[in-house]
């Protein structure tokens, strides 16, 4: 078998499988235009495709129940693919698009398309049962996505279960029908026998008895890298088979990858990125460190799952089938809470009913949170969400939690910006202490507020906006990075006061969709000559030199109190429109337009008025006067004083 071989000889009766220890199909957009352009430019000569490593599946795993329903395979030559299935995975969707689409016709590239099927694709017994001479195994979710959507065959087993993988799969066909479209029959074939003929693969049979697990993490080190969560698979599964009677435990990995995979791509516009979760995870499970750049990875793959922990288990490093149960189990269901706190603008409604028993509130709460940011408290929310049920934790208890994380998170890192790893060992270690029950979630929310109060600080935030007003584009609390944010909250502060048109968040943050919302400038950046009669008859910037004048200018121009949210995008050709003209276009619009329609004019007043009306807004809503009383009872007066008086001057008067 070994050699240079093309896909006419590797498809000789022979069965490929992809064992369970692999990754699915990986392959996107840019490695399919690769493929393809090798393709084109390979019409005429041989093209050197790259290694593909096999293994002879030996008769005794024929009798795992990996193999039980794969019978016309475990009565054949298989092989399990250790390193090539991208491209030979490619090759199989590729072929089955050309023959698909010239299924009319009785005759293809020389040859009967039935008889193309047969070598290539599967065939069926003589009692009616289909069979495919390449495919994934039979318990992997990738193998009914293959029969069904790829060959297009029917299915009375399948779940329609997708994930990352199944999704590239149907990308990678619907890549290569695009491609053909518009092609002719002799294009095709010429297509056709350059794949089957001209692209060699050098094909490597590793003696069996090799360690195939470690030559796998070995090999693919190449092309697209694997994530750390393929990795672990393959080594859990390594693991597995040196403990004794421990075909349910693979059967368990496996099964439970298939969950944590279909999670991770449940989201079609949104997949989760494999490591990014199990960073998350493992800081919550694990005892966090900062030992390395993938601290994770080193952990998981060199120090905790072993086989010389496997072989000499102790207290400190547990690496038997009990702890790998614990682990993949733990895995897997933080999956579905991960996926629920990154998606949840969307909802999911069984998620919600079986979690968070339909409560709004709560929703509502994780809603800001992810709309802050998590930061680091990820994995808290996740240890949270995860345990909620076994320790009890009520509805009323969970609101508080997530009252005070949302409060830290916006008073601490969104009035000003700070290092992203402010306190984070110290959050880090509260998701983990929570999830093993050594600390209440009271505690956790002490702690929270005490992060919170010890580093508030008024006097950053002011800093922050002068600098924004001092920079190049002097654009002041317009370049704050949680305007939005802040405006939206105050948004749904004025809901029950007034009518008005409801922002939606979505698009409130996506500036470039045709029917946004977006942020407006009452007075306008860029005023026209009724705007600029009213400013020169204002106090501050009448009779003032040119540089002060414009940086008064700059100063009421984007001022807190002259933002406001608009219901949906207006017209430009209004922007510059006098506040008469302004004011019956925000009649009509959102709660704060609809507030500040009902003004006269606007100028110097009004805005400053509102300015100071939303640095209310801002102590009420995340109860600063709170943090502010407490440091007057703890012998930090002065310092309660220069926080009143910052918020002052966040109005930035003008004089």
């Amino acid at each position: 078998m070994n050699g240079l071989k093309n896909l006419r000889d590797l498809f000789n009766k022979k069965f490929y499988r992809i064992p369970d220890y692999q990754r699915g199909y990986a392959w996107g957009k840019n490695q399919l235009e690769d493929f393809w352009e090798d393709l084109e430019n390979s019409k005429g000569s041989k093209h050197y495709t790259g290694v593909l490593s096999l293994e002879l599946v030996p008769d005794d795993k024929k009798k795992t129940s990996q193999w039980v329903e794969d019978k016309v395979a475990r009565e054949k030559d298989a092989y399990y693919i250790v390193d090539g299935q991208q491209r030979l995975t490619t090759s199989i969707i590729l072929i089955q698009v050309l023959l698909e689409s010239v299924q009319d016709e009785e005759w293809f590239a020389g040859e009967e398309l039935e008889e193309l099927r047969k070598q290539y694709i599967g065939n069926k017994t003589q009692g009616g049962t289909k069979y495919y001479y390449f495919g994934y195994m039979r318990d992997n979710p990738s193998f009914e996505c293959l029969k069904t959507q790829i060959f297009g065959d029917d299915s009375s087993t399948n779940r329609g279960t997708d994930s990352i993988y199944t999704r590239n799969l149907k990308n990678a066909k619907e890549f290569f029908k695009e491609k053909i479209t518009e092609a002719t029959k002799e294009y095709k074939e010429e297509l056709f026998k350059t794949l089957t003929q001209n692209f060699m693969f050098n094909v490597y049979e590793i003696a069996n008895g090799f360690d195939v697990f470690v030559a796998f993490e070995t090999m693919n080190n190449r092309g697209k890298p694997l994530s750390t969560l393929e990795l672990l698979k393959n080594r859990l599964i390594y693991l597995s088979i040196r403990i004794q009677d421990s075909n349910q435990l693979r059967e368990d990995i496996n099964n439970y990858w298939g969950q944590i995979y279909e999670m991770l791509g449940k989201n079609p516009n949104k997949p989760l990125k494999d490591d990014d979760f199990l960073r998350q995870h493992w800081i919550m499970y694990f005892t966090y460190n900062r030992g390395s750049d993938n601290p994770h990875k080193d952990f998981l793959l060199n120090k905790k799952f072993t086989l010389k922990n496997l072989l000499q288990s102790n207290d400190t490093e547990k690496c038997n089938r009990e702890e790998i149960e614990k682990y993949i189990k733990s895995l897997a269901e933080s999956a579905k809470h991960y996926y629920f706190i990154h998606n949840i603008e969307e909802g999911d409604t069984d998620y919600e009913r079986n979690n968070l028993g339909n409560n709004e509130e709560i929703k509502n709460w994780l809603k800001k949170i992810s709309r802050l940011g998590f930061g680091s408290f990820q994995p808290l929310i996740l240890a949270i969400l995860h345990k909620r049920k076994e320790y009890d934790i009520s509805d009323e208890k969970l609101l508080v939690a997530l009252r005070e994380i949302e409060r830290c998170l916006f008073l601490v890192f969104g009035l000003s910006p700070r290092q992203a790893s402010l306190e984070n060992s110290s959050i880090y270690n509260f998701s983990r202490q929570f999830y093993y029950q050594e600390i209440t979630l009271d505690s956790i929310i002490d702690s929270v507020y005490e992060i919170c109060r010890n580093h508030f600080d008024l006097e950053k935030f002011y800093s922050h906006i002068n600098d924004n007003f001092n920079r190049n584009k002097d654009r002041g609390f317009f370049d704050w990075n949680k305007l939005r944010y802040f405006l939206f909250e105050y948004e749904e502060s004025l809901i029950p006061k007034t009518q008005g048109k409801k922002i939606k968040w979505k698009s409130f943050i996506k500036p470039n969709q045709k029917e946004h919302e977006t942020i407006e400038h009452i007075l306008p950046q860029t005023p026209n000559v009724e705007w600029q009669k009213m400013l020169n008859s204002t106090s501050g910037i009448k009779g003032k030199r040119e540089k002060e004048r414009n940086q008064n200018i700059k100063k009421l121009t984007h001022a807190l109190g002259n933002l406001v949210p608009l219901s949906r995008a207006k017209n430009s050709s209004l922007l510059n429109n006098p506040f008469a003209d302004k004011k019956v276009e925000f009649a009509i619009g959102s709660y704060a337009e609809i507030e500040i329609s009902k003004e006269q004019q606007w100028g110097k007043a009004e805005i400053e008025k509102r300015t100071e009306k939303l640095l209310d807004f801002l102590f009420d809503r995340w109860r600063i006067d709170e943090i502010l009383e407490y440091w007057d009872k703890n012998d930090a007066a002065d310092w309660t004083e220069e926080q009143r008086e910052y918020k002052k001057k966040l109005c930035f008067r003008i004089s």
